[in-house]
């Protein structure tokens, strides 16, 4: 009886993995709170967080603008850690359409971006200019 159950469908291995992609587009509402968020973040002036990384060495596998916007999202969600943020970028559909379908940043990245390069005094000028344009566009 197995024999015959067998031969009626292909019986793959427990180590392999079925890959879907997703269109995060099309999952996520238009009026999803990301949308705005990454709306109003893309008007900021990124010139100081690209100063802060450094040409020589190796390029970031995320954009640092994104990597902004994605701390900057998850503090908005109430997401804190490095480490889920990192599962929120890996899981979340919010989070992947933030990241534009690149590969989620770990959580060593996060937390090295959030106290090197982010650090309070760059996050405050970066929340005072989102707030003046958010301000000038209800005017």
């Amino acid at each position: 009886m197995s024999n015959l159950i067998l031969n009626q469908f292909t019986a793959y291995g427990r180590n392999r993995q079925l890959v879907l992609s997703l269109n995060s587009e099309k999952l996520l509402p238009e009026n999803a709170p990301v949308r705005l968020t990454r709306a109003q973040l893309e008007e900021l002036d990124y010139r100081k967080l690209y100063e802060a990384y450094s040409s020589k060495g190796r390029k970031s596998k995320v954009d640092p603008s994104v990597l902004f916007q994605v701390i900057a999202y998850a503090y908005q969600c109430g997401i804190y850690t490095s480490r889920k943020i990192e599962e929120a970028c890996r899981y979340r559909v919010d989070f992947l359409w933030l990241l534009d379908g690149k590969e989620a940043p770990d959580h060593a990245t996060l937390l090295c971006n959030r106290q090197v390069w982010l650090t309070p005094t760059k996050f405050y000028r970066a929340g005072v200019q989102l707030a003046l344009a958010i301000f000038e566009e209800n005017k």
